[in-house]
């Protein structure tokens, strides 16, 4: 809402609830679906909390779960300050999510927790595939926006709104054992390796059997990277290798293929 010139505002300063102190960490419950502690965001807040303590109580519904402050509350339990807090009636999961968006923001495993925890079959099939494939959430995702056809950026606020469906799971599953052929490169499940081979496979014109063939007579080829760009330049070059007629190129500085 945005004044106008001249509108008159009724000034107000009204109590809303109490801020109390108390050393009964015990009180407190973690909310189910709340993020994991994160390692550098605690110990900071540590070192800063054995200088000097601020008076920044952490928020609490009716049943004492913590809606925000978690760390806060970690860190006073570990060190024995008190604890300052105040409650709001009603407050949840949801609230949780929103406090974060003001705060060190959610990211995806976040999200990914907070729904296999309240029983998502698809956020606990999604885990169940990462954790396979030994890959990101972020490269899971990226391979099930192309097989749905939408953006990342459209998938992970699906993905984060907790409506995230397993749509295209058997095309992902395929490209995923596809990947496995190139487990002797050590960097083969890295983001930039495995989202220039997702390009390269989703081409009509690509043969993964041709591919399998060359790798597996000159493994050697196979090397280290700097940008997926130039990972995919790398396995058209292998992937031509040998050929009279060259099938297809790639334009780096455009990120496109052309084809012979």
């Amino acid at each position: 809402m945005t004044l106008k010139d001249n509108e008159q505002v009724t000034i107000y300063d009204d109590k809303v609830t109490e801020i109390k102190k108390t050393n009964n960490y015990n009180m407190f419950k973690n909310i189910m679906g709340n993020r994991e502690l994160r390692g550098t965001n605690y110990n900071r807040l540590i070192q800063s909390m054995q200088k000097r303590q601020l008076v920044i109580p952490i928020l609490c519904n009716e049943k004492m779960e913590i809606i925000d402050g978690q760390h806060r509350y970690e860190v006073c339990r570990e060190l024995g300050l008190p604890l300052y807090y105040y409650v709001i009636d009603g407050y949840g999961i949801d609230e949780v999510k929103r406090a974060n968006l003001v705060g060190c923001n959610w990211v995806i495993d976040d999200y990914l927790k907070l729904n296999i925890e309240i029983g998502k079959e698809a956020y606990i099939e999604f885990k169940r595939i990462k954790d396979e494939y030994n890959i990101s959430s972020s490269q899971l995702l990226d391979i099930f926006a192309n097989y749905q056809g939408v953006s990342l950026k459209e998938v992970r606020m699906i993905f984060e709104d907790g409506s995230f469906d397993l749509d295209g799971v058997n095309k992902v599953l395929d490209f995923l054992e596809k990947l496995k052929d190139f487990e002797g490169f050590k960097e083969h499940n890295s983001y930039s390796f495995t989202k220039a081979l997702l390009k390269l496979y989703s081409l009509n014109e690509y043969d993964h059997r041709i591919m399998k063939k060359r790798i597996e007579k000159q493994p050697y080829k196979l090397e280290k990277r700097a940008s997926y760009r130039d990972y995919i330049e790398l396995l058209v070059d292998i992937y031509n290798y040998g050929i009279a007629k060259v099938r297809f190129g790639y334009d780096a500085r455009q990120d496109r293929f052309y084809f012979m």
